[in-house]
């Protein structure tokens, strides 16, 4: 398969299937890796070292408390609520469809009571993944370069 052919494929995530593939044949391991994770989304059960999740990966939304209000933003902090999402391509595909506002229940939170101030959920619109998604495609091509050349 050439690579422009394994850049137009649809839905992303078969694209990703497909170039993790040839990456185990090819024996390109940092592409499989990174693959891996966006196939299988950044948790730490997908990587045996300490996973960093993309910038690309980042929605802009609303941290809302306990009360749902939102959070003041605090000096110093940046004006726009964000959180990078973990979960693999395939299910921010289906999110992406979805015709409801996602919301994401902070793991600080998750079985305890938050306090007033703390942020208890993340809030954000479906259309966001668009971008992410095009951000994750482009980083396909960038990286999936390597796919062919001498060494792999």
């Amino acid at each position: 398969m050439e690579l422009n052919e394994l850049l137009e494929i649809e839905p992303l995530s078969k694209a990703l299937q497909c170039a993790l593939r040839l990456a185990q044949e090819q024996g390109a391991n940092e592409l499989a890796k990174w693959l891996q994770l966006e196939i299988g989304g950044y948790y730490a059960t997908n990587s045996h070292s300490i996973i960093t999740v993309p910038k690309y990966r980042a929605v802009a939304g609303a941290h809302l408390n306990i009360y749902g209000q939102r959070l003041k933003v605090q000096a110093g902090q940046s004006s726009i609520d964000e959180m990078r999402v973990l979960e693999g391509v395939e299910a921010l595909e289906s999110l992406r469809d979805s015709l409801q506002t996602i919301v994401v229940q902070k793991p600080t939170t998750v079985g305890l009571t938050a306090q007033q101030d703390e942020a208890a959920t993340f809030h954000y619109e479906p259309v966001e993944l668009v971008q992410v998604l095009s951000q994750i495609r482009s980083e396909l091509s960038r990286r999936a370069r390597v796919l062919g050349q001498p060494n792999y």
